[in-house]
């Protein structure tokens, strides 16, 4: 039994086929099994968190941030994660900088004594008292601001010809005494 040319030319379409679509799901995972969990914040400064930041837990990266709304009183990020995470209740967010170029990156740190998981749709806050290198910088502004302050009152006490005279008379009675 012979195959007619045009059954011929189907059957090597419908393997080409097969082939293309075996191999797209097993370089790219399959698209119909992706499930993902989505979960937000609200926060008043994104300090750099945009489309597309990745969102990361104990380091590894488990999803990205989907959009960030303007709200009135701040803004508030949806991000979505593996579907496969299991997130704790009691969970939140730390958005963390890479570096002082600016770089920035949510982690999610779970709780490890929290009881049941977190569901899509939940918020998830944020810490509050988190540090990173943004808010070592502010505080050593802060720092830079008070040294600032002291030197300046220094300066004014110590820099005038009376501070000068009051230096030199502690000078001179610290030289009284050790000769003593």
């Amino acid at each position: 039994m012979s195959l007619s040319s045009e059954v011929r030319v189907g059957l090597f379409a419908i393997a080409g086929v097969t082939v293309l679509t075996t191999t797209a799901v097993v370089l790219g995972g399959n698209p119909f099994a992706s499930k993902k969990q989505y979960f937000h914040t609200t926060i008043s400064n994104v300090r750099g968190v945009a489309e597309r930041t990745q969102v990361r837990a104990s380091g590894v990266q488990v999803g990205e941030v989907t959009s960030v709304d303007i709200l009135q009183d701040g803004a508030r990020i949806n991000f979505s994660v593996d579907g496969n995470l299991k997130i704790p209740k009691g969970s939140f967010i730390e958005i963390k900088s890479r570096g002082i170029l600016g770089d920035v990156y949510i982690e999610i740190v779970r709780n490890s004594s929290g009881i049941g998981y977190m569901k899509s749709g939940d918020m998830m806050p944020r810490n509050p008292e988190s540090n990173d290198i943004e808010a070592l910088m502010t505080n050593l502004n802060n720092i830079a601001r008070d040294i600032k302050k002291i030197t300046g009152s220094l300066s004014n006490v110590l820099g005038t010809k009376e501070g000068e005279n009051s230096i030199r008379k502690i000078v001179d009675n610290i030289e009284g005494m050790t000769s003593d």
